[in-house]
């Protein structure tokens, strides 16, 4: 992921989600930079950064994002919950914070 490199998560935050405008995805986390602007290499730029994450083709364990649009799709199935974190849990973006398959696991799985 293009921004991740030198990325420090500590210095931002969850701002909101909303239903994402891409093609087959369900929502966009939308993160804001809540360090020391001094730190920063463009303090003029906004430092809003957009994820997009989930497939709308396809279900979830439980949609638990603060405004679930896609409740609909939830088929909580402890089953295929666990087979889905077997699957990625050795994928080297499954912990990194505020990587799309992170907001995946954490608010739709």
């Amino acid at each position: 992921m293009k921004f991740y490199e030198g990325f420090n998560p500590k210095n931002y935050r969850i701002h909101h989600f909303s239903k994402s405008n891409r093609k087959n995805k369900k929502y966009v986390a939308h993160i804001i930079y809540i360090g020391r602007l001094k730190d920063l290499p463009n303090p003029k730029k906004n430092y809003i950064i957009d994820i997009h994450f989930g497939d709308n083709r396809y279900e979830h364990y439980k949609d638990i994002t603060p405004n679930p649009l896609y409740s609909h799709l939830d088929h909580l199935d402890i089953d295929r919950r666990r087979r889905y974190i077997k699957r990625f849990e050795n994928n080297p973006s499954y912990n990194k914070i505020y990587s799309p398959l992170w907001f995946s696991t954490k608010f739709l799985w």
